[in-house]
């Protein structure tokens, strides 16, 4: 008897219940389970692209950034060789003074000899 009583009238009337329901709403449910899988995939990718945006956003923001530092970087290095040359400007300046004043030593020098 106890291999008989899973087979009880409770159980098989469940069972035929069930197996209708499913004869019933299966093709609904195979077409609702399709358009709910297809828009699982479409947001998926819809995911995936916006991620993909916003990695490629980060990209040119960070190239922005690195460019913009290159370009400060650049503009002091400018900065730093203008200021430079001005200093060894002046310093030419001084020296050629110091050539002329020299020269007119030496000119002076030779007119007081003869």
């Amino acid at each position: 008897m106890k291999l008989l009583k899973p087979f009880g009238t409770q159980n098989f009337v469940l069972g035929i219940g069930i197996a209708a329901a499913t004869y019933l709403l299966g093709p609904t449910l195979k077409r609702n389970a399709r358009n709910v899988a297809v828009k699982g995939v479409q947001g998926a990718l819809t995911a995936g692209s916006m991620a993909s945006q916003v990695m490629d956003d980060g990209k040119e923001k960070m190239t922005g950034l690195v460019g913009n530092m290159s370009d400060q970087r650049a503009n002091q290095e400018m900065a730093m060789i203008y200021n430079e040359l001005r200093e060894e400007r002046e310093q030419m300046k001084e020296l050629i003074s110091t050539v002329k004043e020299l020269q007119q030593e030496v000119a002076d020098i030779k007119n007081e000899t003869e």
